[in-house]
């Protein structure tokens, strides 16, 4: 059961979780706010089948008020894996208030609700689709800096696609579980779910390639969506939701992506680590610019963070990472500093050097570069999962 809050007015129901049978109400709320203009029809839950679930109702959180659902903020429990550490998230999404009952704290109590339960169930992160204040104010923090790139249509040369490209089937589902399983970080995706999502995108705006090799056994994967209500790239453009597999395949992969489509240019966000993409793309000639996230994260357990991520620098005894109440001790050898704030904590952890707090600055350049050793740690895109 929900508190029932009085705030001057009819009562509210919740902050509490959904049940099973609010679900449909649930949709048309996400609906009538994220689907209502530009053409798009109410395509939500096609759109988002695990979030917006039956199954995962009780993450599904809501306040009504005089029986009306006024505000709902979704979460959908994933577990992002790098390399060895699996690590519990909580990924937020369909944050949606009703017009009528908006800037009246209820998308804020959702939030801090949704926080405390993400707690409860054991998550150490929670990422977030969006850098509203709404998030910031709760400690969300930008990885920085997403390094991003424009395939221009110049790379299509004249003669076939390679005949190893082909469009991606349902038959695949098996083989392309295990590309992404193959990836050392990423947000784990079974494959009973695959299917889901995969559909979910391909539906809505997406088209895919396979890299077939000539044992049949598949070595890439390329999705890219061009169109479509969740497509803000603007005309005769695609952006890559998902590449896996041999990084060599990409330039190829994209030709054939921009030449299939028709369109001028394929753009691609890459993370801060993933420095062989980043490679591959600059010895093909392509530019890459630093840009910031639009996602968020937010770091929940930052004791519990720390246990799980202690094996990547298990021998480097010299490194000083250790929890201080909601802080974190950084630094190495005999010199350190804490930080005290979510937004210090996440940007030392996740982000590139350039965008270290401030009070890093105090440690010695050598202590500096032995942290420089083991962070950042890398972050998966959400890829598929997008919540």
């Amino acid at each position: 059961m929900g508190t029932v809050l009085r705030r001057g007015g009819p009562s509210l129901d919740g902050p509490r979780p959904a049940r099973a049978e609010e679900l449909p109400e649930i949709v048309d709320l996400v609906n009538l706010v994220f689907r209502s203009g530009g053409g798009c029809g109410p395509t939500m839950q096609q759109e988002f089948p695990l979030l917006l679930s039956a199954e995962n109702a009780d993450h599904l959180y809501i306040i009504r008020k005089a029986g009306q659902l006024v505000a709902h903020v979704g979460v959908l429990r994933q577990e992002m894996v790098i390399e060895e550490v699996r690590l519990p998230v909580a990924c937020v999404g369909s944050v949606a208030t009703h017009p009528q009952h908006r800037r009246r704290g209820y998308a804020s109590s959702l939030m801090d609700f949704a926080i405390q339960q993400a707690r409860r169930d054991g998550c150490v992160l929670m990422a977030i689709s969006g850098d509203l204040p709404l998030y910031s104010r709760r400690g969300a923090a930008a990885i920085r800096p997403i390094r991003h790139a424009e395939l221009p249509a110049e790379w299509v040369t004249a003669g076939p696609v390679a005949p190893q490209i082909r469009p991606v089937e349902p038959g695949d589902v098996d083989a392309l579980a295990g590309l992404l399983a193959s990836e050392p970080v990423r947000y784990e995706v079974s494959p009973e779910k695959l299917p889901l999502l995969l559909d979910a995108h391909l539906r809505f705006g997406c088209a895919g390639w396979v890299w077939q090799a000539g044992s049949g056994s598949l070595e890439a994967f390329l999705l890219v969506r061009h169109r479509g209500p969740r497509y803000h790239g603007g005309p005769n453009r695609g952006q890559v939701v998902v590449f896996a597999g041999d990084r060599g395949r990409l330039p190829a992969m994209a030709a054939a992506a921009i030449r299939t489509l028709g369109i001028r240019a394929l753009c691609i966000d890459l993370m801060p680590t993933d420095d062989v993409t980043a490679g591959r793309l600059a010895s093909a000639g392509v530019a890459l610019q630093d840009r910031q996230s639009h996602w968020t994260v937010v770091v929940l357990d930052v004791a519990g963070l720390l246990e799980r991520l202690a094996p990547r620098w298990a021998d480097l005894p010299q490194i000083i990472l250790r929890a201080d109440r909601d802080g974190l001790v950084v630094g190495a050898v005999d010199d350190f500093v804490r930080l005290g704030t979510a937004q210090e904590v996440a940007a030392v952890l996740f982000s590139e050097p350039q965008y270290w707090p401030a009070a890093i600055r105090r440690l010695n350049e050598d202590r500096r570069a032995m942290l420089q050793a083991v962070l950042p740690v890398p972050l998966a895109d959400y890829g598929l999962s997008f919540v």
